[in-house]
């Protein structure tokens, strides 16, 4: 997998980003379409899949290769742009 770029730090720690990603995005999700919360999160990047892109570079080797690899397939990208 891709490393983040240096000097940035993820808004979970990595462990429960690898296995809690989906709802902690859901959760985000929720908070914005349901509740109009647009804020960033404890000052990192701004919260959501735009957070993620500015960290891990390339889509292919962040997001798609585990995706693939578990025969998941992720609705997120049908409308957002990585």
């Amino acid at each position: 997998m891709e490393p983040a770029k240096p000097g940035t730090r993820c808004v979970l720690p990595p462990d429960v980003m690898r296995q809690d990603h989906m709802r902690y995005l859901k959760s985000l999700r929720d908070e914005v379409v349901r509740d109009g919360r647009r804020e960033s999160t404890a000052g990192v990047e701004t919260r959501g899949i735009g957070s993620c892109g500015a960290c891990h570079l390339h889509r292919e080797q962040f997001c798609d290769r585990c995706h693939e690899r578990a025969g998941v397939h992720s609705e997120c990208f049908d409308c957002h742009v990585y």
